[in-house]
């Protein structure tokens, strides 16, 4: 007789069975007959699916126009658990800010402008908010997207989340290093 305390992978339901078979690797000779002993199976064990969390980024501001060089940006988020299990106060995950001359997100011109730890629980419906002054590096100018991107590191399972773990302000952040000019006529 023998027992085992098993972890099942995440996001696995159903119908399963546990199948035990011995001498797997047949490092034991058991004849011409050995082979056909060697296994059996449980009856059938229902699996649901464990509560998970699910991420949502929202309400990002940042300025529309800084000027400066270097600068500084005001960045505000707010992140939501929209899932129907809770993070574990054990737990940490990174929210990424970044910039981004196109509106794509994780392609090779994205500027990371800042990785920010949220540590501590998050329970189904709990919300954060992120409030953060982020040294921009010298010599960056241009027309950005900014992005942020909660759980950017994939620490967290999130089952089969539909949530946006991306969000953006309504407007574009623009960084110059000196005024435009102002031209009377």
């Amino acid at each position: 007789n023998g027992q085992l305390t098993a972890s099942l992978p995440d996001g696995i339901s159903g119908n399963y069975q546990v199948v035990v078979v011995t001498n797997a690797t047949t490092t034991v000779n058991e004849g011409s007959a050995g082979g056909s002993n060697n296994s059996t199976a449980s009856s059938v064990i229902d699996v649901s699916l464990a509560p998970y969390p699910a991420l949502a980024v929202s309400n990002v501001t940042a300025p529309a126009l800084t000027i400066g060089d270097p600068v500084s940006i005001k960045v505000s988020w707010t992140v939501t658990n929209d899932g129907t299990g809770p993070i574990s106060s054990a737990t940490g995950f990174d929210d990424r800010v970044v910039l981004s001359p196109d509106n794509i997100y994780g392609n090779s011109d994205d500027i990371i402008i800042g990785d920010f730890v949220h540590s501590g629980g998050l329970a189904v419906g709990q919300s954060y908010t992120q409030t953060k002054t982020i040294n921009v590096p010298a010599g960056t100018t241009g027309h950005f997207h900014l992005f942020v991107k909660t759980d950017a590191l994939g620490q967290i399972y999130q089952y089969n989340n539909i949530n946006p773990t991306i969000g953006s302000p309504a407007n574009f952040v623009d960084i110059i290093p000196e005024p435009y000019a102002s031209l009377d006529v």
